[in-house]
């Protein structure tokens, strides 16, 4: 069964963030941000399998207020996000936006979980 060993969680966080915008010259600027999740809505099913009865109950049976528990961060779960962010523009109407970002978070509970991510992220950008 292709889904055994899946993880599933879903999350939706308040975040404390802090941003420092450092401006190079009038065509560049580089933004860094931290933050940090203090509160979060987490679902997560009780095991690492995707059971006949946990789908039943997500798509049929409120599964997402089932499952979900209100948590504050350092307590059977920690996340951080930081991101790093360019702004050049290359003319009054187009410029380039880059970023790189880090996601992480850890969940005890049933069993542990961390993740990390990286995405980096691209935008050439027009202004009508």
């Amino acid at each position: 069964d292709f889904f055994d060993g899946q993880s599933y969680e879903f999350m939706a966080h308040w975040n404390v963030d802090y941003q420092k915008l450092i401006r190079i010259s009038d065509r560049f600027a580089l933004a860094a941000q931290i933050s940090l999740p203090l509160v979060a809505y987490i679902h997560r099913k009780p095991s690492l399998t995707l059971e006949e009865e946990f789908l039943d109950d997500f798509f049929h049976g409120g599964g997402l207020y089932k499952y979900g528990r209100w948590k504050t961060n350092f307590s059977d779960w920690f996340g951080l996000h930081g991101r790093l962010q360019g702004d050049l523009k290359l003319s009054s109407r187009w410029s380039l936006t880059a970023s790189i970002e880090m996601q992480y978070y850890t969940i005890s509970f049933p069993e542990r979980v961390s993740n990390v991510n990286y995405p980096v992220i691209c935008y050439v950008n027009y202004r009508f």
